[in-house]
């Protein structure tokens, strides 16, 4: 599933997403389905678009301002 959450983004499917959602856009989602924009445009969105990581994977994440999704397969 989240491999098809890259590609859903990437390819506009999850405007205005352009990353995967934070804390506030998935509450935001799941008690209102909608997302809001910079902008302060609200759009219909009924399902979350978020990326499973574990403590230590956010630990290490802590310092970074961008990091890159891979796959080894």
């Amino acid at each position: 599933m989240q491999a098809e959450f890259v590609q859903t983004i990437g390819e506009g499917w999850a405007n205005p997403l352009k990353r995967f959602m934070n804390e506030m856009e998935l509450i935001e989602c799941m008690n209102k389905k909608t997302l809001t924009d910079g902008n302060g445009k609200v759009h219909l969105m009924s399902v979350p678009i978020t990326q499973h990581v574990t403590n230590a994977q956010k630990d290490s994440f802590a310092n970074a301002t961008n990091i890159t999704l891979t796959y080894k397969g």
